[in-house]
């Protein structure tokens, strides 16, 4: 019975993949590109390469598509793949599909402000469906975890960086106009993007009850690099003591948090809420750290510190509530 169901979902998971998939690039391709007003990704870089390069931009965005992932299976995790491959392969094969058959000629509209509206709205649904179904469009998004493991900022930073470039590349290629098009288009995309990935603002509070506290309270302390708070909870039911999990996190996070949730304990329950407004360590820059973390030290230091004193107070309770399970089981 759980093989049909995983079978199922997997289905669903591909499905969902494939229309996201084709949605991003008819976007692209035929709004977009035309114009050369795609603002960001490795289909923008694809574009500002063939001004240079005189191959056609399918094959150009399979040569950054291949070089991407394969830095992001080398240097980030062997597991990077997966249905982030499956995601970049169909793109990458409906791009060289649209180039063969249905070759573009002009913009589906004579209005740049149309095909940049559209254009970015079919790539932000779509791309907040591929999200959504736990996968990645690939791009940017590996030169974001690459700047963020070696040059220790976060993944926000490091993709924020690359777009950038890719702006500047369209500024000064193809002239101001067009440049501000493509900006304005990347900032409207990710306003909807936020909105298709699990429908909220860009930050969610996710409540976790589970069998596996330990497990998934280090994994959004380590891996996602979130504070966690822990409440000690009685079932109305059985009466047993647990601990909640409670943290806020961006959409991206969600996603990993709700994947590594289903896979270590599919009867876990867990409810998100979007937060419309959020101050603290974490979400806004200058936020006073711990009185009692070294004043000398530089503000780089003290956060990291601030960041271990928090995660260090999470263990503490956890460690207090297994001990007093184990006592009332002697008793």
């Amino acid at each position: 019975m759980s093989s049909i169901v995983d079978s199922t979902q997997r289905s669903k998971q591909i499905f969902w993949i494939i229309l996201g998939v084709f949605i991003t690039t008819f976007g692209q391709y035929y709004f977009l590109l035309p114009d050369n007003i795609l603002g960001g990704g490795a289909a923008g870089m694809a574009m500002i390469f063939t001004s240079f390069i005189h191959l056609p931009y399918s094959i150009i965005l399979l040569i950054l598509n291949a070089i991407l992932l394969v830095l992001g299976i080398v240097l980030i995790d062997r597991s990077f793949g997966g249905m982030t491959l499956f995601a970049v392969a169909i793109s990458t094969g409906l791009v060289a599909l649209f180039d063969f058959a249905f070759p573009v000629t002009h913009a589906v509209t004579h209005d740049m402000m149309l095909n940049m509206f559209f254009g970015n709205l079919l790539m932000a649904v779509g791309i907040g469906w591929v999200f959504n179904a736990s996968a990645s469009t690939g791009g940017t998004d590996i030169i974001g975890y690459l700047l963020k493991k070696y040059l220790h900022v976060t993944f926000s930073t490091g993709t924020l960086i690359v777009n950038l470039a890719i702006l500047l590349g369209t500024f000064q290629i193809f002239g101001v106009d067009r440049g501000l098009y493509a900006t304005f288009g990347v900032i409207f995309q990710a306003t909807v993007l936020n909105r298709v990935i699990a429908g909220g603002e860009g930050r969610f509070q996710i409540t976790i009850m589970t069998s596996h506290v330990e497990k998934i309270n280090q994994f959004i302390l380590q891996e996602l690099n979130r504070s966690t708070t822990l409440y000690h909870a009685e079932g109305g039911y059985q009466r047993k003591p647990r601990l909640v999990i409670i943290s806020i996190v961006d959409g991206r996070q969600l996603l990993k948090i709700k994947q590594f949730v289903h896979q270590t304990d599919p009867n876990a329950f867990f409810y998100v809420n979007s937060i419309t407004d959020i101050s603290g360590l974490g979400f806004t820059i200058n936020y006073p750290v711990y009185s009692n973390v070294d004043n000398a030290k530089d503000d780089t230091d003290q956060l990291e510190d601030a960041k271990r004193l928090e995660r260090a107070e999470h263990v503490k309770p956890y460690a207090k509530f297994k001990a007093n399970k184990q006592e009332t089981k002697q008793d």
